[in-house]
């Protein structure tokens, strides 16, 4: 999606810098990063992934179902598709 709106919205040099200056001046503000919806999507996806991989793990390794969702906060159903 970002490369999306990337083809659709092209800044000048100028006015993506002009950009980045303002998106700090914000960070700096409230103190904390910015991050546009498909960021905050990407990190939730990236998030999931790698419950998912340390689920897979975790079975690879014996550990039980239910030590599997406590450990990584996946729910049953989600644990057993790995294993199918």
């Amino acid at each position: 999606m970002a490369k999306f709106i990337e083809w659709v919205i092209r800044l000048s040099k100028a006015l993506e810098k002009r950009l980045k200056e303002e998106i700090k001046k914000i960070e700096k503000e409230y103190k904390m990063p910015y991050l546009a919806s498909w960021e905050k999507s990407a990190r939730r996806e990236g998030k999931q992934e790698e419950k998912l991989e340390t689920a897979k793990r975790m079975l690879l390794n014996n550990f039980s179902v239910e030590q599997a969702i406590t450990i990584t906060g996946l729910t049953e159903k989600e644990i057993k598709a790995l294993m199918s």
